[in-house]
């Protein structure tokens, strides 16, 4: 029930509807060569270019950590820069891992450029994760998949936002979103009075 495919670069296999990578693979496979022989389901042979590559295809989709997708950093870039959050949050000398309302940052309106980095838990996995983001105000949909771990985003009118960011593995599992809300207040002849 699966199909094994090669390409000059890549290995997968569809299962299900699902296609499926093997990035570890990523150009060890001999072009013009490619060879995959299916014995059993802990059996899959693969010709490369330094030998045979053994993959237990079980143990390979068994049972892993869920992914989780992290925001370890947010830079406001104004005159000067300026870490908003680092990885965590602190509120009545506790370590949270969630934003709170109270911890919005209201930024005035020289801080109008961000600079955003996330991970993943996958270590050791380089190619396996992908990632997908929004800032909701600005974005109208969620990006493309990308292995792009940063995201910057420049000249910001005044407002609410909201970026969030999920990751995926290989074989199409997705975590939850993770968010982080900061606003930008007007210039002083943007606001009400000034009207």
């Amino acid at each position: 029930g699966r199909i094994w495919f090669a390409t000059e670069k890549r290995m997968g296999v569809v299962e299900n509807g699902r296609l499926k990578y093997f990035p570890e693979l990523d150009g060890m496979l001999v072009a013009g060569f490619e060879n995959i022989y299916p014995l059993n389901d802990e059996n899959i042979f693969v010709g490369g270019y330094k030998g045979i590559v053994h993959i237990n295809y079980n143990k390979y989709t068994g049972k892993k950590a869920k992914i989780a997708a992290w925001l370890n950093k947010v830079v406001a870039i104004g005159k000067k820069d300026s870490v908003l959050f680092n990885g965590y949050f602190i509120h009545d000398d506790s370590i949270l891992n969630a934003q709170s309302n109270h911890t919005i940052q209201r930024l005035t309106p020289g801080y109008n450029s961000f600079h955003f980095e996330y991970a993943a838990n996958q270590f050791g996995r380089s190619g396996a994760v992908q990632y997908s983001y929004h800032l909701s105000g600005f974005d109208n949909g969620w990006s493309v998949w990308t292995d792009k771990t940063e995201k910057d985003y420049t000249n910001l009118p005044h407002g609410s936002y909201t970026f969030e960011v999920k990751a995926r593995d290989n074989l199409g599992n997705e975590s939850f979103v993770v968010s982080y809300s900061f606003a930008i207040k007007p210039k002083w002849f943007q606001t009400k009075l000034a009207y």
